[in-house]
C-alpha cells in the first residue's frame, strides 16, 4: 500500500511480449480497501478493453492511496535515497514501511496471469494551513493511444449509499464523465489480464507498473520472513539512525545491554545490510562519528589526544595569536593619518 500525495502523478504500464491483455477499470463509491481489492467489476459497469499494448493513468493531485494485495505481487523502488525505513514483527507477519521522494520510481509487478490495484481518491483538499474542502477529483486514462477521462465529485448534500456501489463506466463519451459520490470517497480498480490460456506463472520482472509522481508512505504488510529477504536488496550505507525494536547490538565487540526505547546514530561509515533467515535487518560495518541517545560515544580527534599534546597545541595557538596582533599594531602605527 502506497499512502501517498499525488503530485499530478501517473501510473504507466507497457506489455513487454507479444501476448495480448485485457484492461478492465470500475469505480466504486463508499468501498474500504479490502472489498475494493475483493470487488467484482459488473459487466454493464466496467470500462472493459481487449488487447491492450499500452496504459497511462494520470491523477489529480491532493491525497491518494494505491494498494494491491500483499501476497499478489513483486515491488521495488528506483533512483533511491536515503529516507525513513522501518521493520515491525507482528503477529500476523513482518511489515515494511519506507518514505518515498516524489523524484523515485515505484515499480510493482506480478504474476503474468493477473495484475490488480485499487486507486483510492479522497474527494478533498486540504490547504496549507490544514483547512478542509470538498473537491472534484479527474481520472484520465490512455491505452493504445485513445484517452478516457472520468470526473468524480462530491454530493452537494449529505446522503447514505450503498458500501461498493459501483459508477458506470462502460459508455464514456469525448467529454469528461462526471459521476457524482455520496461518500465522497471513491475508488478505482484497475484490473490487466492475460488473455488466453495461462500454462506457467513468473514473478520476473516482467510489465510492472510503473508509479511516478507522488511522496508517501510505502508499506507491505503479513510478509513471511521470506517475502521480507525478496523484497529487500543488500546493500551498503553511509549512516544509520535505528530506535527501538533492536533485538541484539555490539559496538567494538561489546554487547550493548538494555536497548529498549533507546537510539542510536552511525554517520561517516560503511555499514552492510541485509536480511537473515528470520526477516531480520542486520547492519555490520564501521563509523567514524557514533551517537547512543544523543550522547556522542567515539571521541574527537582532539579529546583522543593525551594532556600533555594538548597543553602544548594550546601554547602554540596562543603564542601564534599573540604574534598576530602584534603585526597588526606595528602595521596600524606606521601608517599615515589621515585628516577629516
Amino acid at each position: 500500500m502506497l499512502q501517498a500525495i499525488s503530485e499530478d502523478a501517473k501510473l504507466r504500464w507497457k506489455a513487454s511480449k507479444l501476448e495480448s491483455y485485457e484492461l478492465i477499470v470500475n469505480a466504486v463509491d463508499g468501498c474500504m480497501e479490502d472489498g475494493a481489492l475483493n470487488a467484482k467489476a459488473k459487466k454493464w459497469s466496467a470500462l472493459k478493453l481487449k488487447d491492450v499494448e499500452d496504459f497511462s493513468l494520470a491523477i489529480d493531485s491532493g491525497m491518494v492511496t494505491l494498494s494491491a494485495k500483499a501476497d499478489s505481487g513483486q515491488v521495488d523502488v528506483l533512483n533511491s535515497q536515503i529516507f525513513p525505513t522501518w521493520s515491525v514483527k507482528e503477529p500476523e507477519g513482518h511489515s515494511l514501511h519506507r518514505f518515498v521522494s516524489s523524484s523515485e520510481k515505484v515499480n510493482y509487478w506480478g504474476p503474468e496471469g493477473s495484475n490488480k490495484f485499487v486507486v483510492q481518491l479522497p474527494l478533498l483538499e486540504v490547504s496549507d494551513r490544514s483547512d478542509v474542502a470538498s473537491k472534484q477529483k479527474t481520472i484520465k486514462i490512455n491505452a493504445n493511444g485513445t484517452s478516457y477521462i472520468f470526473s468524480f465529485k462530491p454530493a452537494s448534500k449529505e446522503s447514505v449509499t450503498k458500501a461498493c456501489s459501483s459508477f458506470d463506466l462502460s459508455a464514456p463519451s469525448l467529454s469528461p464523465n462526471v459521476n457524482v459520490s455520496k461518500s465522497g470517497l471513491v475508488q478505482i480498480i484497475v484490473e490487466l489480464r492475460r488473455l488466453g490460456r495461462v500454462n506457467t506463472f513468473s514473478f520476473a520482472k516482467i510489465s510492472p507498473f510503473e508509479i511516478t509522481g507522488v511522496y508517501g508512505w510505502l508499506s507491505v504488510s503479513k510478509l513471511s520472513a521470506d517475502r521480507v529477504a525478496g523484497l529487500v536488496s543488500p546493500g551498503i550505507v553511509q549512516g544509520l539512525q535505528i530506535a527501538g525494536n533492536i533485538d541484539y547490538l555490539r559496538l567494538n565487540g561489546e554487547e550493548v545491554k538494555n536497548l529498549d526505547s533507546r537510539q542510536f546514530s552511525f554517520y561517516n561509515g560503511s555499514l552492510k545490510v541485509r536480511v537473515d533467515d528470520e526477516g531480520d535487518f542486520v547492519y555490520q560495518g564501521v563509523a567514524d562519528w557514533v551517537w547512543a541517545d544523543g550522547k556522542r560515544l567515539n571521541r574527537t580527534r582532539w579529546e583522543s589526544l593525551d594532556g600533555a599534546t594538548q597543553g602544548i597545541l594550546l601554547t602554540l595557538a596562543g603564542l601564534l595569536i599573540i604574534a598576530f596582533f602584534r603585526v597588526l599594531h606595528i602595521c596600524m602605527r606606521d601608517n599615515d593619518s589621515y585628516r577629516f
